[in-house]
């Protein structure tokens, strides 16, 4: 699949996920990072909802969706068009009626 930039690309982690990206040499990475951040000071469970500001292409939301076992609500926030249009792909891919995509940054104030 191309994206309207032609440069997303789909790749498989060590893992079995496939997930698209326009950097391959960052999504081993970045996964591997949000992985730490799992098993050292992150907890998910079942039924929590989640916030994932800056949610990129969506790694975060979904690692932590496979970790409730698919028993999470997850709001995704992204500013950037060609990102968030990645970030659908993957989530429509992976979990679908868990996450809602909002295509708008973040802050305290307006």
């Amino acid at each position: 699949m191309t994206s309207m930039l032609g440069l997303q690309r789909e790749t498989t982690l060590h893992n079995g996920l496939t997930v698209n990206s326009a950097m391959l040499e960052d999504v081993h990475t970045v996964y591997d990072y949000f992985q730490h951040y799992f098993r050292h000071g992150v907890p998910v469970r079942p039924g929590n909802t989640i916030v994932d500001v800056g949610a990129n292409i969506g790694l975060f939301a979904i690692e932590a969706f496979r970790r409730c076992g698919g028993q999470a609500t997850i709001d995704a926030f992204e500013p950037l068009p060609h990102t968030v249009e990645l970030l659908r792909v993957n989530i429509t891919q992976h979990c679908p009626r868990a996450v809602t995509l909002i295509q708008s940054g973040a802050s305290d104030h307006s």
